[in-house]
């Protein structure tokens, strides 16, 4: 479970919302595609969602990854990592966009 963070929310559209889930798959894509060789990886599927509910915002990101040869990589590793690298990467964009 990750940990419950107070920052205090901008005010968010629910296309900005769609925006930064978007770019939080790419940023965990990029993260894993830095680690794991892409040539070793047959697919990649990233799901960042974004919920928000009396305001608090709900980040959810699953990530499933195949590889068409075993590269020597902790996959589960990795994943884990990126997850925690993207929920840093959500946080410091919302406090971006609250100083904005």
């Amino acid at each position: 479970m990750s940990p419950l963070l107070e920052i205090g929310l901008p005010d968010l559209s629910p296309d900005e919302l769609e925006k930064l889930a978007e770019k939080c798959e790419e940023e965990v894509s990029q993260y894993i595609t830095e680690r794991v060789p892409q040539k070793s990886i047959e697919q990649l599927v990233v799901t960042c969602l974004l919920e928000l509910s009396d305001d608090r915002l709900d980040v959810i990101i699953n990530i499933d990854i195949i590889q068409k040869y075993e590269s020597g990589h902790d996959l589960d590793s990795i994943s884990d990592d990126a997850i925690e690298h993207a929920i840093e990467w959500v946080e410091d964009r919302l406090r971006e966009m609250k100083e904005a």
